[in-house]
């Protein structure tokens, strides 16, 4: 089977973790990835990747199309069987979904997040326009599609109110139990060895709530019941402004600014905890991450935190004196028999084999 897998953006992992597995199934994948911003699209055999042109707006992370990218559809989508679409979000998405209705192409239209709807940006213009476009675009989307698989149970009653009846499901996003795993490479070393390492992994802007993240962290130093280190993995644009806020506070000595990385398993499995602070999220793959890395998490009680966190602490959103307790209450615990909780957990209800059997159940029609 020739299967197309449309990448919006080289933000979204979904589809770099269904293309080679599909590959390796013996299918012959195609994989369209925008040509500007960052990010390595998969590579093996049977995998031909294309980079379509689109302008990425960087401020906001954000994919438009071209007219090159229109004909370069147009010209292969009728000789694909199969056609996956890696969100709804972006105009290139309703034109692939719309293009494969055209030509009777089955697509498949993988969603995170009802943006604007169930999950907020965090900026009032952005998210304003982006329930508009979730209620007309989006809509429009999802009635093109043959399927439109959320990515778990916190998407699937929003699902419903905007997709066909009949034709939405869930199926939990796995991980590369063997990619992310103690012993899989080396852990980062870190400066100072004789405190708690907490690590935060993901983009630095408002969203993600990491002023709260260091917030809580000013508390914790000058709680001073144990001596604490943070290490912020990632880049965005409110990273100057995190710094001078570190400055500010007198806890730059306490903070690691690490930038972005290409691969963020040293990190994590240095880490005695992973934070996680967002004021809105989907199902947050460095949870995962971090779990299957036998690394105990605090996090933020948005979207599919819940359903992902075990072994850790689950706290309310916006505030940063419950984030610094949840912290200090974990600290106090085995971290190690905590980690084992967590990787045992994610072995059990998020295996990537396990996902891919539900994927392949849809795209053959089952």
């Amino acid at each position: 089977m020739k299967i197309g897998i449309l990448n919006p953006t080289v933000l979204v992992r979904h589809p770099q973790i269904l293309a080679p597995r599909l590959a390796e199934a013996g299918h012959e994948v195609v994989f369209y990835q925008p040509e500007e911003g960052r990010g390595n699209p998969p590579t093996g055999e049977n995998i031909t990747v294309k980079h379509y042109p689109a302008r990425f707006i960087p401020k906001i992370r954000y994919t438009l199309p071209t007219p090159g990218f229109y004909r370069l559809l147009t010209d292969d989508v009728p000789t694909l069987d199969r056609l996956v679409i890696g969100g709804y979000l972006y105009p290139v998405c309703s034109i692939a979904a719309i293009l494969g209705r055209r030509f009777d192409v089955e697509t498949t239209v993988i969603v995170n997040n009802l943006v604007g709807v169930e999950w907020f940006y965090g900026d009032q213009f952005i998210d304003a326009v982006s329930k508009v476009y979730t209620h007309s675009v989006g809509r429009l989307t999802f009635l093109a599609a043959h399927n439109v698989v959320g990515q778990g149970e916190y998407v699937r009653d929003g699902l419903n109110r905007f997709a066909p009846e009949g034709r939405t499901s869930v199926i939990s996003t796995g991980i590369d139990l063997d990619h992310y795993a103690p012993g899989a490479t080396s852990p980062a070393e870190f400066e100072r060895t004789d405190s708690i390492e907490l690590v935060y992994v993901g983009r630095l802007d408002p969203v993600k709530g990491v002023r709260n993240l260091l917030e809580a962290f000013v508390e914790l130093q000058e709680r001073g019941t144990r001596d604490y280190h943070l290490t912020l993995v990632g880049d965005g644009t409110k990273r100057a402004d995190y710094e001078r806020f570190v400055e500010r506070r007198r806890v730059q000595d306490a903070v690691t600014f690490a930038g972005y990385q290409d691969d963020v398993r040293p990190f994590l499995l240095a880490a005695d905890v992973f934070v996680l602070a967002s004021v809105a999220e989907g199902p947050p793959a460095a949870i995962r991450e971090a779990q299957a890395c036998e690394t105990p998490v605090v996090a933020t009680d948005v979207g599919g935190v819940s359903d992902l966190v075990h072994g850790g602490v689950v706290v309310p959103p916006n505030d940063p004196e419950a984030l610094a307790d949840g912290i200090e209450t974990l600290a106090e615990e085995d971290l190690a028999a905590r980690g084992r909780m967590a990787r045992e957990y994610m072995v059990e209800h998020f295996d990537v084999d396990s996902m891919m059997d539900e994927y392949a159940a849809i795209l053959a029609g089952g």
